[in-house]
């Protein structure tokens, strides 16, 4: 098994943050602390020597999630989910338009997710694979 691959699936990942342990864990960390604990444990797996171009790829990832689920909360109404993110509609629909998201796909989601109360969305595996 590759330490670096992204080894949980959508419904793993689901279950992990409906466990009561787990859940409580998850809510009494910050964003900041639970990203720091991923990008550290990647960090240290990197052999010397590799580039991996760490910043654009992290920029992106977070980049994308936080779009998509902003969008998922709204339903898919970009002009809430810009206000949220505290941009313009205009640049919130370049964003969508460089990110290639599927907006339709997105309104589904939110639906199928309205009814579940969970909000993930599948996104680019992180850490990504070394070369």
């Amino acid at each position: 098994m590759n330490p670096l691959s992204n080894n949980l699936d959508t419904d793993n990942l689901k279950d992990l943050i409906t466990n009561p342990c787990c859940k409580k864990l998850i809510e009494n960390l910050s964003l900041n602390q639970i990203f720091e604990l991923k990008l550290f444990s990647f960090l240290d797996k990197i052999p010397e020597g590799v580039s991996l171009g760490l910043f654009p790829l992290v920029v992106s990832i977070v980049e994308k999630s936080i779009i998509q689920n902003t969008l998922i909360k709204t339903k898919g109404n970009q002009t809430q989910a810009a206000e949220i993110l505290g941009i313009n509609r205009n640049t919130l629909r370049k964003k969508i338009a460089e990110l290639k998201l599927d907006v339709s796909l997105i309104k589904s989601r939110a639906k199928e997710d309205s009814r579940k109360k969970i909000n993930i969305v599948e996104h680019s595996p992180w850490p990504p694979a070394l070369p």
